[in-house]
């Protein structure tokens, strides 16, 4: 019998997202193949696979369709906003199928019916919310972004409006695909790994500017971010990010030489600021612009381009934190 199964956020070939994710592996083609001696060892040849999103990053020529046909079973992808392989028409042809969202049927192992909602993005007020259907979702990773989601469906619930949301994010899943009755058996989405909020996530939204620094105490950093509130390129320190301060801070108690620092440091830069649409902008030519001359940069980009001078700034200014 044909078993479903769920996943997300797999982002084969892609380097950056084992810092991003804290994955346990040392290189991509590390995590690559593991991906696929995880995904192997649970999925059957006669199995289904809905991936919700972000399946490839990244794939030289025809790698991504050889990539696909070493998964066992067949595999309908539910687009993610990273899935770049998708130009690639022998990488389409092995896909049983591609959707931008979908709404299907499960049974569970006793029997039991489950409407399930499926895409990339988690979407409170899905269809049949009300009636006892399921939404599954990936995309925000081990993010606060991820937390705001946990926080928003339990609030929901609370007050009468009645929801069923899990994450599918590999990550929270051991890197393996799962089926409906493993998701149920888990539980509600957790933030599995990175401990307890801190005090200042708790008391303002992480975007919010921290309005207590103390300014002849100030440590700053600034960058170009866009305020979707004010519809303006604004400038925007970021120590004033309550969390991101919170943790850097945290790093500097704990660490005492400057070469471990800067590897935290990056983590939690990344975590916060990596591409996250909140913290993007389009540059683009004054004279005579074209279409394809505009580069989108984030705010980790802008940090990073300038890295080593960060770290150096940071690390002689953290008692200031």
């Amino acid at each position: 019998m044909c078993k479903i199964f769920f996943t997300g956020d797999l982002h084969f070939g892609h380097a950056n997202v084992i810092a991003f994710d804290n994955r346990p592996f040392k290189t991509v083609e590390e995590m690559d193949a593991e991906l696929i001696r995880r995904w192997n060892n649970k999925v059957g040849k006669g199995d289904l696979t809905y991936v919700l999103g972000d399946m490839i990053w990244k794939a030289r020529n025809d790698d991504a369709s050889e990539l696909i046909k070493s998964l066992n079973g067949q595999i309908i992808l539910i687009k993610g906003n990273h899935d770049r392989f998708l130009h690639n028409a022998k990488a389409k042809a092995a896909l049983a199928g591609i959707k931008d969202y979908d709404d299907i049927c499960v049974s569970l192992e006793d029997g039991t019916k489950k409407r399930v909602i499926l895409s990339h993005y988690f979407t409170p007020m899905y269809n049949g919310h009300r009636y006892q259907a399921i939404h599954l979702h990936a995309h925000s990773h081990f993010t606060d972004e991820a937390d705001f989601e946990v926080d928003f469906a339990k609030r929901l619930n609370s007050i009468g409006c009645r929801n069923e949301i899990y994450n599918v994010g590999c990550m929270y899943w051991n890197y393996e695909p799962v089926t409906l009755d493993e998701i149920i058996e888990n539980g509600r989405t957790i933030r599995p790994t990175y401990g307890e909020r801190s005090t200042e996530y708790m008391a303002q939204f992480p975007w919010e500017k921290n309005q207590t620094v103390n300014p002849e105490n100030e440590i700053s950093w600034n960058v170009f971010y866009h305020n979707c509130n004010s519809r303006s390129i604004e400038i925007f320190n970021v120590f004033e990010h309550g969390s991101f301060r919170e943790y850097v801070k945290k790093a500097a108690k704990k660490y005492q030489n400057k070469e471990d620092f800067a590897k935290q440091l990056r983590s939690e830069v990344m975590y916060y600021f990596w591409s996250k649409c909140e913290w993007e902008v389009l540059v683009t030519p004054w004279i005579s612009p074209r279409e394809s001359e505009k580069k989108k940069i984030d705010v980790c980009w802008q940090i990073m381009n300038n890295w080593d001078v960060f770290v150096d700034y940071t690390w002689a200014n953290r008692k200031k934190l």
